[in-house]
Formats: structure tokens, sequence, C-alpha cells
């Protein structure tokens, strides 16, 4: 016997009491009563219909045509034991088992419709009615005063959960500006019942900046697909607590508005709200995108609950690159595309109650695409898959867990504390995350405080739970290495270890004592050749965060503005530091030109003032190899071609050895420089004071100096002097190391 019939044979009795009748089944969904009344019933499981969809049957040829039939639809929630006993709200509750398997059930809600029977179509234009009953609980249906917004969970906020960075939410919902924090006091964030709120309010300067980018792509794709098809705007982002708006989206839903932008959903049963950038109809979507997004099957389904032949799926656009799987359809998981699916998740979670089918999928449009070797910009025909049903089936529970994690930090959180150890697991930081915005400072002042795990190389959240269940808490435990954070014996291992070692004590500050290592890129890293001259080299660039939207013609493309904006370069002079910084005049391929050709003159001139004939240059990690290749690429395009460079990486040399140094928890540059510092083995380091403190806010502030045509793009340009200030460090910092293991080690 299968579950749908168990199911129905609890269900019918109950019915027969409501409707004082005796329900006889004819075939699959249809009942006729002692009346010959004609009813089908439509049942629903968490949301999903479950039962036979069947048209016409045989058996009922003879029954009037033109005559009203009954839509019993009913709404079923599959509980656990203790939901189940503790349940004094349903209509009417069940348990059944099945294959060794027990299901309980509770009947919260059921609909009437009254529609005409065709002896060839189903005609459901006509009337609806909800039955009249006290004990029905319409869960989905609200008025403003009763919805307490501190139980709902907007779909954005599973995004650390979701990113394994949980402490965010807690520093967040408790305004936590410090470790030494006093919490105790702190009204939550949550408690307020404001609901003109932005995300965008506590993030730093750069991520703001990212979100605007974000918000120009939107209106760009908006005003394109508005040339194909019907847009309709429900809300605007911030009104997503609204519930006159949410009522406006599902009137245009059922309205049938082809694109409905920025609508509201709220999910009163499982207190979540959100407002995904699209709603599209799935009888249009393929058409739209000029790709097949919805199978021949999935389009035969129907939003019951509209009362339509179609339903809708959710597309959200995102300012970000789409990273395929294999199959060119489903995503990567990297980024924040774990977070993107939990939203989304929660989006189709509240669509399904509205229009009666869950589609189980939804669409990321992005910006740009790439698939091992492929890539592509027109982001109009290629969109991201998130299959809830099969590759990401797992972000159903992730998700849920996510909504009950907001809620407990809520109700809990107010308990909790952070120092001298956190309280709970969830509270340690994730150090891997970058995408943490404001909360950078102090995620790093907690790290620091407990030696946190994560902030080891190659250590992430999995290692420090490894290290966890074997009582393991920092990096600093006597007993911690790499085998008790759940590494294999190897490479990875064996530095791993060597980093633990000399961060465990201040007892050695540089190791190892001689390098054995002695070519880097062919390069003997120990002795100058007397023939070539050394330089020190550091690229800033532009990405695709500040690219835009072409159209020309039909063609529709991503520019992603790769761009090579300045380069500082270094080189010794008698034993004496020298330093020179050459910036793109313009934010184009002829500025990029003209700063590499006054780049080569000047190399070829030192190199001709020291009587060399080679030249090679030392970098840290594969950027400037990358980007110069890029480059080449690029002006090659527009018939100028440039020489090759011989590039020594001096990374690979820290990597391979390993070279560690106490204070050094990985082999970045700010860490191994900032580590060489403190102990004064070097005497270079950024100015932490300088508006320019990374490769990040490098790029954000030039982009800013070029929009300002009143001051000329050089190295007099105020923004410009601050990074090129930052840049000329980087350059420096790479002979002080250099120096430093040539005469050390």
């Amino acid at each position: 016997m299968s579950k749908v019939i168990n199911i129905k044979e609890k269900i019918i009795p109950c019915l027969n009491k409501l409707f004082d009748s005796t329900l006889k089944n004819i075939s699959n969904s249809w009942y006729l009563d002692n009346k010959q009344s004609l009813y089908k019933l439509l049942i629903f499981e968490d949301g999903y219909l479950i039962s036979s969809e069947s048209e016409y049957p045989e058996e009922l040829e003879n029954f009037p045509s033109n005559n009203e039939f009954t839509n019993i639809k009913i709404y079923l929630e599959k509980v656990t034991r203790t939901s189940f006993v503790s349940d004094k709200e349903s209509i009417f509750k069940f348990t059944f088992s099945l294959n060794n398997n027990v299901y309980h059930y509770i009947f919260k809600e059921l609909l009437n419709e009254v529609d005409v029977f065709n002896s060839t179509q189903i005609d459901s234009r006509k009337r609806k009615r909800s039955y009249s009953t006290d004990k029905i609980v319409k869960k989905n249906k609200k008025k403003e005063s009763d919805i307490d917004w501190s139980k709902m969970v907007s779909a954005s906020k599973v995004r650390n959960y979701l990113l394994n960075d949980t402490l965010i939410d807690w520093l967040n919902e408790y305004n936590v500006t410090s470790i030494d924090s006093d919490i105790s006091k702190v009204k939550p964030h949550s408690s307020s019942t404001i609901s003109r709120f932005r995300e965008s309010d506590n993030v730093d300067e750069f991520t703001k900046h990212i979100m605007d980018q974000g918000n120009v792509f939107e209106k760009e794709v908006i005003k394109l697909l508005s040339s194909k098809a019907k847009i309709v705007q429900a809300s605007e982002s911030f009104q997503a607590r609204e519930v006159s708006n949410f009522n406006y989206t599902k009137k245009l839903m059922k309205e049938g508005i082809p694109i409905i932008f920025q609508a509201v959903l709220h999910d009163y049963e499982n207190n979540t709200y959100g407002c995904p950038d699209l709603l599209v109809r799935s009888d249009l979507i393929n058409s739209i995108f000029n790709h097949e997004l919805l199978s021949s099957t999935e389009l035969k389904n129907k939003g019951y609950l509209l009362g339509k032949d179609y339903y809708y799926v959710v597309v959200d656009v995102k300012h970000s690159t789409l990273h395929f799987n294999v199959d060119f359809e489903t995503l990567r998981n990297r980024d924040s595309i774990p977070a993107y699916k939990g939203q989304l998740y929660i989006y189709n979670e509240a669509l399904a109650k509205i229009q009666g089918h869950n589609p189980m999928k939804a669409f990321i449009l992005g910006k740009m695409w790439s698939c091992k070797d492929r890539t592509g910009t027109n982001f109009l025909e290629k969109l991201g898959v998130i299959d809830y049903s099969g590759f990401d089936s797992n972000y159903v529970q992730q998700t849920k867990d996510a909504v009950k994690w907001i809620l407990r930090v809520r109700s809990e959180g107010h308990n909790w504390k952070i120092k001298p150890i956190p309280s709970i697991p969830e509270l340690y930081p994730n150090m891997n995350n970058e995408k943490d915005g404001q909360w950078k400072d102090i995620k790093k002042e907690l790290s620091d405080s407990i030696s946190e795990i994560t902030s080891l190389w190659m250590c992430g959240v999995k290692n420090r739970s490894i290290a966890h269940s074997n009582n393991i808490m920092c990096y600093k435990d006597d007993e911690c290495c790499s085998d008790l954070l759940g590494f294999k014996k190897g490479i990875v291992s064996k530095t791993l270890d060597r980093i633990i070692e000399i961060n465990r004590d201040d007892s050695n500050i540089f190791a190892p004592d001689i390098i054995k290592i002695d070519s880097v890129d062919g390069v003997n890293w120990r002795t100058m050749n007397e023939s070539s001259l050394e330089f020190y080299l550091d690229y800033e660039t532009m990405n695709s965060n500040l690219g835009h939207i072409i159209v020309e013609n039909d063609n529709i493309g991503y520019q992603d503005n790769q761009f090579v904006f300045q380069i500082g370069i270094g080189h010794t002079k008698n034993g004496k530091w020298c330093y020179k910084s050459f910036v793109a005049p313009t934010n184009d391929l002829l500025g990029e030109v003209k700063m590499i050709n006054s780049f080569w003159e000047h190399v070829n001139k030192i190199m001709k003032e020291q009587n060399k004939t080679e030249s090679h240059f030392v970098h840290w990690y594969c950027a400037e190899p990358i980007s110069y290749k890029k480059l080449q690429t690029r002006i090659s395009k527009i018939g100028t071609r440039i020489p090759d460079k011989k590039f020594v990486d001096l990374y690979s040399l820290f990597r391979k050895e390993p070279i560690t140094i106490n204070g050094s928890l990985n082999f970045s540059l700010k860490s191994v420089a900032k580590a060489m510092n403190n102990h004064r083995l070097i005497k270079s380091n950024w100015n932490s004071k300088n508006p320019c403190s990374n490769g990040l806010n490098a790029m954000l502030l030039a982009h800013k100096a070029y929009k300002d045509t009143k001051n000329p793009m050089d190295e007099n340009n105020v923004i410009m002097h601050n990074i090129i200030h930052y840049n000329h460090i980087d350059c420096k910092v790479l002979w002080e190391i250099l120096t430093y293991i040539r005469e050390n080690h």
C-alpha cells in the first residue's frame, strides 16, 4: 500500500465528518458523495502536490457537463513525533506505519474551490471560497499587526551560516564591537518593529561599492528584459516586511504578469520572508532567456492555487561570475554561491505556498560565466541552475538549520560570550571567510586571543571541528599537530606542522637556520648574477567588480574591465634602494600601453646605466605573471608587442622549503613581512593610517580617481599618492626579505 493511499484512508473519514457526507472514490482523485456531488481531492505535503492530478475519468462520462464540482485542497505537514504529540491547533492529525517507517501528519489547512465540470477540460476560472470552521488555521494569511518580526527570518540572513561563519550573526545581532563588549544590556537588532531597513547599513566601504555595482547591473538587466516581456515592480527592496506588498505580489501572480520585479514573499509557516529579484512565468522563461531552463515535463506543471496553467520560478540577479560544474548547468559551491542557494530555497518555499507548486529549481543570472576552460559574457543566455531535488538537495536541510540558528541567536544569544573562549562552537570565527565586511577587525582580535585554528594555513572549519573533537581547541596546544587536525601525511602536513611548531611559543622566530633550496624559477637566489639586474615588482589592477554591461546591435555582454593601472618597480644602486612608479593616464587600453612603454624605457635605461644585459623581476605569488600575460594579450590586439619578463617568485621559495616565521600563520606577503618586521628582521611595514591598506582598496580608490576628470591621473594625484605609497612598501619588503635571508640563512 502506497503512502498516498494510507493518507487518503486517514483523511476521508475526517472529510465525511466535516461535510456531513459519505465520499466514495470513483477514480484516482475523484469522489462522489451520497448526493451525487462531485469532488476532486488534491493532497499537498509540505507544499508539494502528492496525489494524482488525473483529469476527466471514464467513470464520470455520464456526469452532466457544466455542473459544479468542488476541488478539495488538503495541506498536510509531516512532523516529528514530539511535534505530533504537542500539536493542539490542527483540524486533524494522524499517524501510520509503512515499510518499517512511522509517519506523523498534522492537517492544518483546507481550501474549497468551486469549479465547473466540463467533459473535455477543467475550467478553474470560477470563484474560490475557504471552508468555514474555527479550527482551520490559515497560516499564510496574517494581518501586519499579528506578525512578530523577531521570529521572522529574512532570506539574506542565512548567508553566514551557509558560509560557515556563524559568529557574524551574533556580533551583528548584539552589536558587538570588541571582544570585551558587555552584551547583557544590549537590545537585539531583531526586536525592532521597523520594516524599512537595509542590509547595506552595516558594511565596509568596499562591500558597499560592490553592492552599488550590483544595483547598477540589476537595473541594466531589467532594462534589457523589459524589451522581451512586461515587467511590473512589486516593491522596493527595503519593503520586504510590508504585508501590503506581499498581497500585491500575489495579485500580480494571479494576473499573470510575465516578470515580477522585487516580489515580496512571506512564509509564516517557516518564519521566513524575502524579496527575490525576479519571478518569471514558467511558460515564458525559456523564450525570454533563449535557453531551455525548464523541460517539457516541468512545463506541464501548474500553479493550482493561482488557477492557471503556469507557475512562477525565481531568478535572482547577482553581480558575480558563475562557475559551472562539468554538467554546465549547476553551480560550484564557491564564493557566495552557498549563501545564494539557501536564500533562493527560502523564496521557493514561500512561492510554493502561494501558487500550489514548488518547482524545486531556481536560477541565478550572473555577469559572466566559466566552465573549465570555457568562458562567456552573454549573461542572458546562460543562467545557473539550483536543483533542490538533485545536486543541491543538501541545501534544503542546511537552510532550515540556518533559519533555526538565527532564531536561536535571538532567543539565547544574550547568554553567550566569546571571552576567554567562545561559550558555544558556533562563536568561533571562520578566518577563511573574507566576506566579513565590518566584522573583519573583531574577528582578527578574537582569533589572536584564542589562537584560532582556522587562521592556520590550509585549515578550514572542518579541520577545526576535527581538532575540537580531539580536544584540541587552539594551535598553541602542546598536542596540536596536522594529524589531529585531519590531515594525511604528506608535504602539506609537514609544512603545517612546521608553522604550528614555530608559533607554539617564542623560543624560535625563524626556521630553518640554513635554507636548502638554492634556485627559484631557474635563478640562484643566493647571489646576484653579474650580468643580470634584479628588480622588485608589484602591480595594482582592476577587475570585473568594476565592469559594465555592453550592448552592441543584438549582442549583449559584460566588459570585465581587466586593467593594470599602476606598476611599482624597485632596484638597488650602490646598495641603496630606488623605487619608481608608473600610472596609466587613462583607464583604457591606450592608457595601459603608455604606462607599460614608460616602464620598459625605465628598465632599459637602468640596465644601460648599470651595464647589465639581462633582468629578472622578483615578485610574490602568481598574480604578476598572470596579469602581465593578460596585458600582453590585450595590447597585441592593437598591434603592440612588449618583451617577456623573467619572473622570480619569492613565495615559492618560502612555500617549498618551507620557511616559517613566528607570528606568520600562512604564506601571504603581508603575514610574512609583518612577522619579520615585528621581530626586527626587516625595517619596512605598511602604514595602518593609509587609506589604501590592500589591493581591493587600491582598486576602489583608483576607480574614483579616474572618474575625477579635473585632476590628471599621475604620480602627483592625491589619491594615487596613497596607492603608490602602499605599492612602494609591497616592493620594498620583497627586497628586504630577500636581503635578510641572503645574509642570514
